[in-house]
């Protein structure tokens, strides 16, 4: 059994990159057109997690030589669902593959670039019916992605057996076969026997011995062991997510403190009444001084005292009265010595 990761009903499975090779000694047709590298690749299959079934397959590379109508034209896929229900257990008739001892399967999907057909088991056994119209199946391609929808409901549990091969539109089941020796548009190898080039396995070695023992692996949605860890990781992160919460709603919840008021408008302070400028104080011209004629005689008042006012004798008044200082003037000129002794 290949255990395929699946997370909330959404399986996926990485097939191994590059493994188109069958038991690893398949050799591909010598026409280039067969060499480009992926187009029998598969690597990745989903289911994704819809109330309907639905399938999407990713290639290497899909190209379309033969502008076949959906887009790609050298491969053939077939993919086998088992629901658990009463089922049938031998394939359709083309790649040689089989199921396991005790599987079954309940419906069958072949795809190729120009039809894709849906059947179940018939009441005839090897004659299955043809649904493809009833369940609305539907076939398209994104880029290097087919997919598959249609009206079935996603059964809850299920497992997948698939492979791939090289189409063939003149074989009457679509597989080209696998020839001794590689031809223009013929696979080639020694030992493989089955038809199929590439299997949807976990490991290039279970692709190998599915081809050898012409039995294919079976898909079924479980969790890997390393799933664990990741769900380890989960239940850490929501215990501290608890923790967090836990603390958050301990803390006291503190008020919120009141809006601040507005602040208050001053107090109007008293103007103070400047006094009124001071008026100039203006200084009445003075007259002019009169003009006094040059010939006009001053008169001077006579200030000698009265006789006899300073006590000095009257006859001494009278000659210091009489005297004409005005006349002489004293000979202050420096003279020798002996002109002033004499």
């Amino acid at each position: 059994m290949i255990h395929a990761l699946i997370l909330a009903s959404l399986l996926t499975l990485h097939d191994p990159v590059g493994d188109a090779f069958g038991n690893g000694n398949l050799l591909p047709p010598t026409d280039v057109v067969f060499r480009t590298p992926g187009v029998f690749d598969a690597q990745l299959l989903e289911v994704p997690d819809t109330p309907t079934f639905s399938i999407r397959l990713t290639m290497g590379r899909l190209n379309n030589p033969w502008e076949l109508p959906y887009g790609f034209s050298l491969p053939i896929i077939e993919f086998y669902l088992d629901t658990g229900a009463e089922g049938e257990h031998n394939l359709l008739p083309g790649s040689g593959m089989s199921l396991p001892a005790g599987a079954t399967w309940n419906y069958a999907l072949r795809i190729t670039g120009e039809s894709l057909t849906v059947l179940v088991p018939g009441a005839e056994a090897g004659v299955p019916l043809d649904i493809t119209d009833s369940v609305g199946a539907r076939l398209s391609v994104e880029g290097d992605t087919i997919i598959v929808t249609t009206e079935l409901p996603r059964p809850t549990r299920f497992s997948l057996f698939g492979m791939v091969g090289s189409y063939d539109f003149f074989d009457p089941t679509g597989w080209r076969p696998v020839l001794p020796e590689p031809t223009v548009g013929a696979f080639g190898s020694p030992s493989q026997q089955v038809r199929a080039i590439d299997i949807l396995a976990e490991d290039v070695e279970s692709q190998a011995r599915a081809i050898d023992t012409g039995i294919l692996p079976e898909i079924r949605p479980s969790v890997r062991r390393d799933g664990w860890l990741q769900l380890m990781g989960l239940g850490v992160l929501l215990a501290l997510v608890g923790v967090v919460g836990r603390l958050l709603r301990s803390r006291p919840i503190q008020p919120k403190p009141p809006p601040a008021s507005p602040p208050e408008a001053p107090e109007p302070q008293p103007v103070l009444a400047l006094p009124p400028p001071l008026q100039p104080i203006t200084t009445p011209a003075l007259p002019p001084p009169s003009k006094v004629a040059d010939d006009t005689a001053l008169t001077v008042p006579d200030q000698s005292p009265p006789p006899g006012a300073d006590g000095a004798p009257p006859h001494l008044a009278q000659e210091a009265h009489d005297w004409p200082f005005w006349e002489e003037e004293e000979d202050l000129t420096l003279k020798p010595k002996d002109e002033r002794q004499s």
